[in-house]
C-alpha cells in the first residue's frame, strides 16, 4: 500500500514544518503526475504552503544578477528564471543556479533541531521521538491517540530516551509529530 500525505485545508500557520513540507510534496506530486481532481485548488494550496514554509526560513533567496529580485520559478525540466524580470539561467550562472536550490532546500528542510537534554524537538518546541521504528496499517476502530478524535489509520512506533511505545494515529497527526515520508512501511 502507498501512503501518501493528504492535501488539506487547515490553516497553514496551525500546521508544523514537517506536515507543511508533507502535503507540499503530495500537491507536487499530484500536480506532476497530472492526478489532481481540480488542478487549481491543488495549485493554490501548494502555493499557500510555499509562502508559510518560506516565511519559516531565516534563509534569504538570492538577487537576479538583472533586476535585484528575488523570486525564481522554474517549470518541470526548464531552466530557472527570475520571476520580476525574466532572466533566463544558463551554464554561465551555475554559482546563481546552485544558491537557488540551496535556498529552495532551506525552504523544504524539516528544521529539526536537537536540545541539550538530548531530546528532539522541532521548531516550535514540541518534544518528537528520537527515532521512527515501524508504522503499519492500523486495523481496529479506535481513534486517533492525539486529540483530534479521527479514526486512526496507522499504529505508529516511536523510541524516545530509549524507551519504546506504540500508539494510534492519523495520517495527519502522525506526519504532525514526526512521521516523514521515509517511515511508511504499511
Amino acid at each position: 500500500m502507498t501512503v501518501k500525505h493528504e492535501i488539506t485545508d487547515r490553516p497553514v500557520e496551525n500546521l508544523s514544518k514537517a506536515a507543511l513540507v508533507a502535503e507540499w510534496n503530495e500537491a507536487y506530486e499530484q500536480l506532476q503526475s497530472g492526478t489532481a481532481l481540480d488542478r487549481d485548488s491543488v495549485w493554490d494550496r501548494r502555493r499557500e504552503l510555499w509562502t508559510e514554509m518560506r516565511n519559516r526560513t531565516d534563509a534569504e533567496p538570492p538577487q537576479c544578477p538583472e533586476c535585484g529580485g528575488d523570486r525564481w520559478k522554474q517549470s518541470m525540466g526548464g531552466p530557472k528564471h527570475c520571476s520580476d524580470c525574466g532572466l533566463a539561467l544558463g551554464e554561465d550562472h551555475a554559482e546563481l543556479i546552485q544558491a537557488i536550490d540551496s535556498y529552495w532546500s532551506s525552504v523544504q528542510a524539516a528544521e529539526v533541531v536537537s536540545t541539550d537534554g538530548g531530546q528532539t524537538v522541532d521548531e516550535n518546541g514540541t518534544v518528537r521521538a528520537d527515532s521512527v521504528e515501524d508504522v503499519s496499517e492500523h486495523t481496529d476502530s479506535e481513534t486517533c491517540s492525539y486529540d483530534c478524535e479521527d479514526e486512526a489509520d496507522y499504529d505508529v512506533t516511536m523510541r524516545r530516551n530509549s524507551r519504546e511505545a506504540t500508539f494510534p494515529a492519523c495520517h495527519s497527526c502522525a506526519v504532525d509529530n514526526g512521521v516523514r515520508p521515509g517511515d511508511w512501511d504499511v
